[in-house]
């Protein structure tokens, strides 16, 4: 059960958003270039949302090496490539090579939002009412935002 706080600190903006995926990134943004007040609610500190960080991005990356692996393995000898039907695969060097490129696509979501103005808070989003958002913070202190739209 999440504690409960005797007096949350509270904050007012035009519009919050749960969720700092590519759906979550882009409804801030463009509530962001019309001037609202904007806040972001992700749960991890890692931008860019599930696809990013352990879904599509990471899943594509290793299927594309997967797919190239097979491919250089079991179809080059029709075409009379010498030697490459042993192709060892270096996973120990592939995965800081994929987390590099996932941390490149978190940064550029961090800069987005910083430059936009767009107010990153990293904890759980709840709905307390229908106007307010509770936002549970990894040292499980809680904060209501208030906003004109969620």
């Amino acid at each position: 059960m999440p504690p409960i706080y005797d007096k949350p600190t509270r904050e007012e903006y035009d519009y919050i958003v749960i969720g700092g995926g590519s759906g979550g990134s882009g409804t801030a943004r463009r509530a962001a270039s019309y001037g609202k007040k904007v806040a972001l609610i992700e749960l991890t500190s890692k931008p860019g949302g599930t696809c990013v960080n352990v879904g599509c991005v990471p899943k594509k990356i290793m299927w594309h090496a997967a797919d190239l692996h097979d491919k250089i393995s079991h179809h080059t000898k029709g075409y009379k490539f010498n030697g490459v039907e042993n192709a060892k695969f270096d996973w120990k060097s592939f995965k800081p090579q994929r987390d590099e490129y996932i941390k490149r696509l978190n940064g550029i979501y961090a800069n987005n939002w910083d430059r936009e103005g767009i107010e990153f808070h990293q904890g759980f989003g709840s709905f307390i009412s229908p106007t307010e958002v509770q936002v549970t913070l990894p040292d499980n202190k809680g904060t209501r935002r208030t906003p004109e739209h969620t």
